[in-house]
């Protein structure tokens, strides 16, 4: 679930902190979290929350499991700062990578692979 504060920012000044909460500008600009927003309603679609996947991954290391039917989709990130490489476990075959943004790259896996993680969210899904 998903509680957006506010839709817009209530003024221009960018030193004012409580006027800049909003998905997009006052001017109706999207902002990266309005891209963000997209990428993870738009992934995850039709996907339910089953478990987070803990195995030998960093405990600042995320990865959670969804499923829609029978095919599994993960989300992997991590909570603090320093970015790093972990091995994901993913089924063997071809998997569709999708940054926070939406942008798309095939990997392939043989039962893990390694995978760059930061604070910002990149998901695996089934290719298609």
């Amino acid at each position: 679930m998903t509680i957006w504060y506010t839709w817009m920012d209530a003024g221009n000044n960018s030193s004012e902190v409580a006027e800049n909460y909003g998905v997009i500008t006052k001017n109706g600009q999207p902002k990266q979290v309005y891209a963000a927003s997209r990428t993870m309603s738009t992934t995850l679609d039709g996907y339910r929350f089953t478990e987070r996947v803990t195995g030998s991954l960093p405990q600042d290391v995320y990865l959670y499991k969804f499923l829609k039917g029978t095919k599994a989709a993960y989300v992997l990130w991590k909570t603090t700062a320093n970015p790093d490489t972990v091995a994901v476990p993913l089924a063997s075959g071809t998997w569709t990578k999708v940054d926070t943004f939406g942008n798309r790259t095939s990997v392939n896996s043989t039962g893990t692979i390694q995978s760059p993680v930061s604070t910002l969210p990149v998901y695996f899904v089934p290719a298609e």
